[in-house]
């Protein structure tokens, strides 16, 4: 007699997934609002997850709100997993970048008497003498001297390629 063939349980049907209606869909700066937060030198990474650092502003935080906080030579990218008026909000640690290092030897590179300002309305950066030239003293106003651009590095480039600082070059060798 041929053994009976056991069963397999009848598998399930694929599940159906249902498109999200376009009316789900809207910009994150609608709903939450990506904060920065100034921190007094003397505070540690620790502390960012502490609700007491926010009493004074925590009437401000939505969920899901994200604060960018300076702290100990890093910005801290710092969620705010919960928030409801009267609470104490619940916050997590994201992310922690390292910044003082390159920014530091970033404006060291920069020629004496030049600046990189950025322009927070167009996102770019700009370079600008800030010095005459020959007597070395503060000018009234400061004069651009580089077209805008979108990173620090390129107008740092622009500035040190500029006619004004290789004819000033070629002064000094005559």
């Amino acid at each position: 007699m041929p053994e009976p063939v056991p069963l397999k349980p009848a598998e399930p049907a694929p599940r159906k997934v249902k498109s999200a209606p376009s009316s789900a869909l809207s910009p994150r700066e609608y709903h939450n609002m990506d904060w920065r937060l100034t921190l007094p030198r003397d505070t540690r990474l620790e502390d960012l997850t502490n609700p007491l650092l926010y009493a004074n502003v925590s009437d401000k935080f939505r969920t899901l709100d994200r604060l960018d906080a300076i702290v100990e030579g890093k910005i801290a990218r710092v969620l705010v997993a919960y928030a409801q008026p009267g609470c104490a909000p619940v916050l997590a640690l994201e992310s922690v970048i390292e910044y003082t290092a390159a920014a530091a030897g970033a404006r060291a590179e920069v020629p004496s008497g030049h600046e990189i300002v950025f322009d927070p309305a167009t996102h770019s950066y700009t370079g600008v003498r800030t010095h005459d030239m020959k007597t070395g003293k503060p000018l009234d106003k400061p004069i651009p001297v580089t077209q805008p651009v979108s990173s620090r590095e390129d107008c740092r480039r622009d500035i040190v390629n500029h006619a004004s600082l290789r004819a000033n070059d070629r002064n000094d060798k005559v």
